[in-house]
């Protein structure tokens, strides 16, 4: 498991969409423990976090499928511009 490319966060939280251009909604994680792709940490409760679709490879591979889409929740805490936290 690996941390996202800083460079690809900060371009999703910029212009406030994912990959598939679902816009960011940020929710508060009462409990904590979520698996945090951005650091590689579980959630604190009450940290703000985002889920994103991320599309990890430019081109298609052997399986389609699983070269689609990762959901995945990030840290909200970096968020600028458009998604409000």
């Amino acid at each position: 498991v690996r941390v996202f490319p800083r460079e690809t966060l900060d371009h999703i939280r910029d212009v406030g969409k994912d990959d598939f251009g679902n816009l960011l909604e940020v929710f508060v994680d009462e409990q904590g423990g979520s698996p945090l792709r951005c650091c590689l940490r579980p959630a604190a409760p009450g940290d703000r976090l985002a889920l994103i679709a991320y599309r990890p490879f430019s081109r298609p591979g052997p399986m389609p499928r699983l070269d689609q889409c990762l959901s995945t929740p990030i840290t909200a805490a970096a968020t600028r511009s458009r998604v409000s936290i």
